[in-house]
């Protein structure tokens, strides 16, 4: 709320010092410090989708004869949460990004 001495300094065009209550600075520090985290989970969110997109698979060794194939993930096996489906020496596996 302004107070009176600030109200007549407006309506007289003075300038005299005003302080606004202290509890009105409040909200603005809340809304900054909730920007700040804000910023900072997307800031996250874009290192995890940054790294997931660059993550690749180990290179396969072509001079391994395989028998048999064993395939623990493809297209219709996904993998999990920050798994990758990567051929590996006799089939496919999930490896971790992380």
């Amino acid at each position: 709320m302004v107070s009176l001495r600030c109200f007549l300094s407006s309506l007289t065009h003075q300038r005299l010092p005003c302080q606004e209550p202290a509890a009105q600075t409040r909200p603005s520090l809340l809304i900054h410090y909730l920007r700040m985290r804000l910023l900072v989970l997307l800031f996250l969110c874009v290192a995890v989708v940054s790294a997931y997109n660059k993550a690749y698979c180990p290179p396969v060794d072509p001079n391994i004869h395989c028998i048999w194939f064993n395939e623990k993930c493809s297209e219709s096996k996904p993998c999990g949460y920050l798994q990758r489906c990567c051929p590996v020496p006799c089939g496919t596996e999930c490896l971790s990004l992380l």
